[in-house]
């Protein structure tokens, strides 16, 4: 029972830091590129520190709890965009979770972005959306979506390594 506590404690720290993280976005003084990858290499590592050390059913909730958050604080500007990160979220998760050695840095971070790029892409032609916003979308699902999960990955090891989790 005392691990379950522990597990449950962990997530819900990663969980609270990544949401205060997002907030950041209205307070940070920075360029939008930089506040994303800065926002978005925290967010990806506390996603893969929680995979890693929570469990995977508290990872998960993490993957679906956090896009729902952007979209009430106003950083995801469309709700059908919820699941596509969701999804995005969960395959780096999983990747994660299962398989921590050398070439997840490449292939998590691929998995994740092409994911999310489809999946936007997909939508937005089910909805027949072709406006200047799903243009900015689909390129903050593409490469910004890679290099946040990249330097999240990254994080997530060097913090792992100085964590006593």
């Amino acid at each position: 029972m005392e691990n379950r506590v522990k597990m449950l404690v962990r997530g819900a720290l990663l969980l609270s830091l990544a949401v205060i993280v997002q907030q950041l976005r209205l307070i940070l003084p920075l360029p939008t590129l930089i506040t994303t990858l800065l926002i978005g290499t925290v967010v990806n590592a506390a996603l893969v520190l929680a995979a890693r050390f929570t469990g995977l059913f508290t990872a998960v909730a993490m993957c679906l709890a956090l896009p729902i958050i952007a979209f009430l604080q106003g950083q995801l500007p469309l709700v059908f965009l919820i699941p596509i990160v969701f999804i995005g979220n969960f395959i780096l998760v999983i990747l994660c979770n299962k398989w921590w050695v050398k070439p997840v840095f490449l292939i998590a971070p691929i998995a994740k972005t092409s994911a999310m790029y489809l999946g936007a892409v997909m939508l937005f032609n089910i909805f027949a959306v072709n406006t200047p916003m799903a243009k900015f979308i689909l390129i903050a699902m593409s490469w910004p979506q890679l290099l946040t999960a990249f330097f999240g990955i990254l994080l997530a090891r060097f913090l792992e390594k100085r964590l006593s989790l």
